[in-house]
């Protein structure tokens, strides 16, 4: 057993979600991102009946008009200014690890409009969400951006919206011809 002095002892450390910025241009990131996602992407994209396609996500994400996020739980070894940076290695390493879910921001002419939404299962009924938006929040007031907001076809997003900041300004109903 190792003797150890009082300052040497280490504080336990929770587990933190770190978000970061997919390097659009890089195909080697975005192709690492892409294929973790895509499935999950499309599965939003059929639930959306025809408002958008795959090929029009991938599109404004690889041109820089949407932003692709992506979130990782990690041991609490990390400083959250080194997010970014674990972020990158992660998709150049092992994408799938501790992998948590991600976000797709559109940007608007006067804020950021979040496209999709995912969580993975084993962190529902978790505080991700709200961690995720207000990461968001704060990437948004830092450019400048006036609004965020975000449109869902979950109805029970109406009672979680509210707790988070946002009120509901209109609601959208389309048929698939």
């Amino acid at each position: 057993m190792k003797i150890e002095r009082e300052e040497e002892k280490k504080e336990e450390v929770a587990p933190q979600l770190l978000m970061g910025l997919v390097p659009c241009l890089n195909p080697v990131f975005l192709q690492a991102a892409w294929k973790l996602i895509k499935d999950k992407v499309d599965a939003l994209v059929t639930a959306s009946v025809g408002e958008y396609t795959l090929m029009d996500i991938w599109r404004s994400i690889y041109f820089g008009q949407s932003h692709l996020y992506m979130a990782y739980v990690e041991e609490g070894k990390v400083k959250p200014e080194d997010a970014q940076a674990f972020i990158v290695d992660r998709l150049n390493s092992i994408p799938d690890k501790d992998f948590v879910g991600y976000m797709i921001v559109r940007i608007d002419n006067n804020g950021f409009h979040i496209w999709q939404a995912h969580i993975e299962e084993k962190f529902a009924g978790t505080n991700i969400m709200a961690m995720g938006i207000e990461f968001l929040k704060k990437q948004a007031k830092e450019v400048g951006a006036e609004i965020l907001s975000f449109s869902s076809y979950r109805s029970g997003f109406e009672r979680i919206a509210s707790k988070i900041g946002f009120e509901r300004t209109y609601t959208v109903y389309r048929a698939k011809l």
